[in-house]
């Protein structure tokens, strides 16, 4: 099939702008592969410093029993959180408890103003807490 002229010149149009994309797509991820290479080596290196330094100081640690008083001092803040927890826990409850009084008693002291309240008191043998004015 013979094509004319126009559509020929059109197809290798095309084709050069398919072959700069390609090339372009290549070159952003040939930097982005580099970008990529550079900052895992950098982290790499970070992480050796830092693994450096941890050593210096596990180094300082194991020198003059450390190691051990830091070991103890750790469980030491251990058990000194788990009591403070406790601690934490009990007020919790104590105010609780404390909220739960206190809506008790202000419920009696109304009960005790009421005129129901003697007719409570008498049927369960209780007395009243405060004398209503009538």
């Amino acid at each position: 099939m013979v094509l004319p002229g126009r559509v020929g010149r059109r197809f290798e149009q095309v084709e050069r702008f398919h072959e700069a994309v390609v090339q372009n797509r290549k070159s952003h991820l040939t930097s982005e592969v580099q970008a990529a290479e550079a900052r895992i080596a950098e982290r790499d290196r970070t992480r050796q410093r830092i693994d450096a330094r941890r050593q210096q100081l596990m180094e300082i640690l194991r020198s003059g029993s450390a190691l051990e008083h830091y070991a103890l001092l750790q469980g030491e803040a251990g058990r000194a959180e788990a009591e403070a927890d406790g601690l934490r826990q009990q007020l919790a409850t104590a105010e609780r408890i404390e909220l739960r009084r206190d809506d008790r008693d202000y419920i009696v002291f109304c009960f005790a103003r009421s005129e129901d309240a003697d007719a409570f008191c008498a049927r369960f043998g209780g007395e009243r807490l405060l004398e209503t004015r009538r």
